[in-house]
């Protein structure tokens, strides 16, 4: 894989970041270990020097006691070699590591940031979705990345091909913050397409990994990486994800920490939308703009569009229910949309710009007439009229 490039020699490094690369660089330890160790011991050099003493604390498991025992503080040269010029090591007992995941049950034990910005941002809100996206799901992800950036919150994303990269890029043509979190060490560049987003992250925002530089892309970093990408925010939107999609398991791990979820609608009959609709019946929150998404979380910047935070679970919320699906002027926009279908069958891109509808608000209308039986979705993102 391509490389960003490298400084002309390794960070320099104070004594706790090369103790928590070393335990890092133990083969099967990993965070959660190394978290139990740094707990007991209260930071990565204690744990390294109790292990050269032969002290390490007798209430860990004695596999603990021997993993620990290999640890060795060179390894933080071997790991470090192939850094960009730049990076910064955080370990898990700085200061600077970021407060959001340490909320994670397997927090990453020491960091690789690369870029001018802080790792600490509490306003910070996650987008994510599939790489294989439509043009409408990329244009709501810039979209929403723009705004979220331009009412002074940070956008994070995994950097991936689709809404990924398009989250970013919304939030850099806004003169915002916005963080990348690969799949792989800063060594790296994946996938290479996105080279130049990379290095305008590099440059203008923040990279952020807990995977040593020469750790290439490999399957199973992924749903690890999405960890972070829930820990990091206090919002995670979904834009267009699959019934199988990687972006369904930071949802997951958004839930388990009490983080925000909501998700963008999208047409039913798209493989695309089967995962961000299940998420709105399972009662995330309805997303169509930044101002969606900050009106959840009770910021000023965020003034109320119509759209509410359904209780998750909770029998007494429905789709009819919700205030942009109730009153008069949707049910005159209902017409709109009628008379043009009374035309033949049309796509939804051409129901918004016959009717003057944002497409959200399109699709959010289309959804509750087929609910009500006077429209049917097509194959394609097409509408007819029930006769």
């Amino acid at each position: 894989m391509a490389a960003l490039t490298r400084g002309d020699c390794t960070p320099t490094l104070d004594l706790e970041a090369r103790a928590a690369i070393a335990l890092a660089s133990v083969p099967g330890l990993g965070p959660t270990g190394i978290l139990a160790l740094v707990e007991a011991h209260g930071s990565a050099t204690s744990v390294l020097e109790a292990a050269s003493q032969g002290r390490l604390a007798r209430e860990l498991s004695p596999w603990l006691r021997r993993l620990a025992s290999r640890a060795r503080i060179g390894a933080a040269h071997d790991d470090t070699s192939e850094l960009p010029a730049g990076t910064r090591v955080v370990p898990y007992c700085s200061p600077r590591y970021p407060s959001g995941l340490r909320r994670l049950y397997r927090p990453p034990a020491v960091l690789y940031a690369l870029g001018p910005l802080a790792l600490d941002q509490p306003r910070t809100v996650t987008v994510v979705g599939t790489r294989a996206a439509t043009e409408y799901g990329r244009r709501m992800a810039r979209r929403i990345g723009s705004e979220l950036a331009a009412a002074g919150w940070r956008v994070a994303s995994g950097i991936a091909r689709g809404i990924d990269a398009e989250a970013h890029r919304g939030a850099l043509e806004a003169g915002g913050e916005t963080v990348g979190v690969p799949g792989c060490g800063l060594g790296h560049v994946y996938p290479v397409a996105n080279r130049s987003l990379y290095r305008d992250l590099a440059e203008r925002g923040l990279l952020v990994t807990e995977f040593p530089p020469a750790e290439g892309p490999r399957r199973e970093h992924f749903p690890q990486r999405n960890r972070i990408l829930a820990g990091l925010a206090r919002a995670v939107v979904v834009v267009q994800a699959g019934h199988r999609s990687g972006a369904l398991i930071t949802v997951d791990h958004a839930n388990d920490i009490g983080v925000e979820v909501l998700a963008v609608p999208g047409p039913a009959d798209l493989p695309a939308s089967e995962g961000v609709n299940e998420l709105l019946r399972a009662g995330a929150g309805f997303a169509t703009c930044a101002a969606d998404v900050l009106s959840l979380l009770g910021e000023a910047s965020g003034a109320y569009t119509g759209s509410v935070r359904a209780g998750v679970g909770s029998p007494e919320t429905r789709v009819e229910d919700l205030p942009l699906f109730t009153g008069g002027e949707s049910r005159s926009e209902d017409s709109l949309l009628l008379s043009v279908l009374t035309e033949g069958p049309a796509h939804v891109d051409t129901l918004s710009t016959e009717t003057g509808l944002p497409i959200p608000a399109t699709l959010a209308r289309l959804a509750r007439m087929e609910l009500e039986g006077r429209v049917r979705s097509l194959p394609g993102g097409r509408y007819e009229t029930v006769s």
